[in-house]
């Protein structure tokens, strides 16, 4: 599937003061982040850990927003995995790479703070999402100050007690608790904090944050009704 670079529709890629990661990761820093990736990929390396608690926590078929997806591996990942999923980041060289290696994948250059759902939709994403994933740092990448109100924005695009899910190192100037904080000030309550990827019980040197919050409302309880199990004295069969 060829398409031309998709973006937010604005002429300045600084629609946002700069993020962390924009003034971080620039030149042979940018190249090595690529280029480890790949490395990784062809070794055989499992990346999609990520992926795989997400996708524990939905039903099939549902819509996600892997939300700063860098190269897409999660959303891709995710899509392999039965799902709906839509790769959103600020920087379009990383989506460039994403669209060239996961072509199946809708992918859209935009900053967080401009998503929407009418932005998502124009490349073929969901307009509203079951789960929101915001892993590897991109909460600690984001431009100083500017956490809340990207967390706001996302909690607007969730569909009614739909989660973001974030992981992000806890040695960094943006901690956990402060995420926590702004998750409350945004409508959003704290559904489970771990230490890994892999459920690890949260300490005082846990140097990994992974953190699922909950939206408001109510989920739709008729979803999947194959998850649904009634007593076996009403399944077909002889009557006894």
């Amino acid at each position: 599937m060829e398409h031309p670079l998709p973006t937010d529709g604005s002429t300045s890629a600084a629609a946002s003061p700069n993020t962390r990661w924009e003034e971080q990761v620039v030149g042979e820093r940018w190249t090595f982040y690529t280029d480890r990736f790949d490395q990784m990929t062809a070794d055989g390396t499992d990346l999609e850990g990520e992926a795989r608690f997400v996708d524990a926590l939905l039903q099939r078929n549902s819509a996600v927003l892997d939300a700063g997806c860098g190269t897409g591996r999660i959303a891709a990942g995710l899509q392999r995995m039965g799902h709906r999923a839509i790769g959103v980041d600020k920087d379009a060289g990383l989506i460039e790479i994403a669209m060239n290696r996961y072509p199946g994948v809708p992918f859209l250059a935009c900053d967080l703070l401009l998503l929407d759902s009418e932005r998502s939709a124009s490349v073929g994403g969901p307009a509203t999402f079951d789960l929101i994933a915001l892993p590897g740092n991109v909460m600690v990448y984001l431009a100083p100050g500017s956490e809340p109100r990207v967390l706001s924005t996302l909690a607007g695009l969730l569909r009614p007690a739909g989660r973001i899910v974030a992981g992000f190192a806890t040695d960094r100037e943006y901690s956990a608790d402060a995420f926590c904080s702004d998750a409350e000030a945004a409508g959003l309550v704290v559904e489970h904090h771990f230490a890994t990827w892999q459920l690890g019980p949260v300490s005082p040197d846990s140097d990994w944050a992974v953190i699922v919050l909950r939206g408001p409302g109510q989920p739709d309880d008729d979803a999947d009704d194959r998850t649904k199990w009634t007593s076996a004295a009403n399944w077909p069969g002889d009557e006894q």
